[in-house]
This record gives structure tokens, sequence and C-alpha cells, in this order.
């Protein structure tokens, strides 16, 4: 009975542990996103942390939309697939579903499509913004044991980090292009209004 305790304490203790490294890597992705944004060197700082802090063999950050998603950043893989679409792989179920998807054994599902010879489970997060699609990001191991619920959660979280700092990114890049569309529209007018000589006028239009 002792000994039965005693394995049961140290899974605790391990399954703590685990969690709270789940935890700080999530709190990491959140910080590397606030300071830089969604930049390409982010994604791949994100990625490294995941496959280093988390243990997770292969993980990949696809960007995109509801039609299709392109490869970003990737850690582990030796051989890559470049996009999906809606229509094929667990990524492109979770593109039309919108939901996380869990798969303990890729062997079983028919979706999966194999970037990797020996990768035994998969956990697809999609990343989302006021319902809209910005893309996916996926860890898969070698092993079927190697991802649980926990990993599920972690997940759902980064990929909630990541949707919120895209978003927040475009609109950004929205509100500059508004702003500098009307610099120049005031720079526009100050040309026109400089003279009302309807040659000097006309040139400057």
């Amino acid at each position: 009975a002792l000994k039965v305790t005693v394995a049961r304490l140290h899974a605790s203790l391990a399954r703590d542990r685990r969690r709270s490294r789940q935890v700080a890597a999530v709190e990491s992705v959140g910080r590397l996103l606030a300071a830089t944004g969604p930049a390409p060197e982010t994604l791949e700082r994100i990625v490294s942390l995941l496959r280093e802090d988390l243990g997770y063999d292969f993980v990949s950050i696809y960007l995109g939309s509801s039609a299709s998603v392109r490869l970003a950043a990737q850690r582990g893989y030796d051989t890559v697939i470049d996009e999906f679409d809606a229509t094929s792989g667990v990524i492109g179920r979770v593109m039309r579903t919108r939901q996380i998807a869990f798969v303990p054994d890729v062997a079983v599902d028919p979706d999966y499509r194999a970037a990797s010879g020996i990768v035994r489970a998969e956990i697809s997060a999609p990343m989302l913004a006021d319902g809209e699609l910005l893309g996916v990001v996926n860890v898969e191991a070698r092993r079927s044991a190697e991802l649980d619920r926990s990993d599920v959660e972690t997940m759902s979280l980064v990929a909630e980090r990541m949707a919120t700092a895209l978003a927040l990114a475009r609109e950004r890049d929205r509100l500059a292009a508004r702003a500098e569309r009307f610099r120049r529209l005031t720079a526009f007018a100050t040309a026109v209004n400089a003279t009302l000589d309807p040659a000097r006028v006309h040139q400057a239009i």
C-alpha cells in the first residue's frame, strides 16, 4: 500500500510540474506577442519555446483564412506540408469546424495527412478572432501517451493568445493605412489651395 501511495504521489507531482511548465509557456507566448506582435521572428521563437519547454516533438504554425493557410513557422519536421485548404487533413477539419482537434492515434483518423511517418498523436487548434479564422497552431508527438487533455487546454490558450495578437496587428495595419491616406489627402488639399492661378492649380492636381 505504501508503494502504491508513493507511486501515486510521484505521478501527481509529475503532473503538477508539467502543468506548471504549460502555464509558464502560455505566459511566455503572451509576453512575446505583446512585445513584438506576430512578426516572423516571434513565431519562430514561439515554436522553439513550445518544443523546448514543453517537449512537443513537432510544432507548426499556419496563417491564413478559412480558405487556406500557409506554413509560417515550424520545428521538428524534416519535410513539411506548406499549405492546407479546408478539404484535407486534420488541420483542414479544424478550418471547417473552427473547433480544436485532439487525435490520440492518427492511424485511425481518416483526415490525417502525414508530414512525418513517426507521428502518432496530434493536437490542432484554430486561431479565431470574432469568429474569423486567422490560422492554426499544431503540435504532434511520436507516442500517443505524450499528449493528453492538459495539452489540449494549453494549445487552446496558446491559440487564443496568438489570435488576439494577429487581430491587433491587423487593426494596427488598418489604422496605419488610414492615417497614411489622410496624410496624403491633407498634402493634396494643401498643394491645391496654395494658389489661385489656374495653371498652377492644374499642375498641382
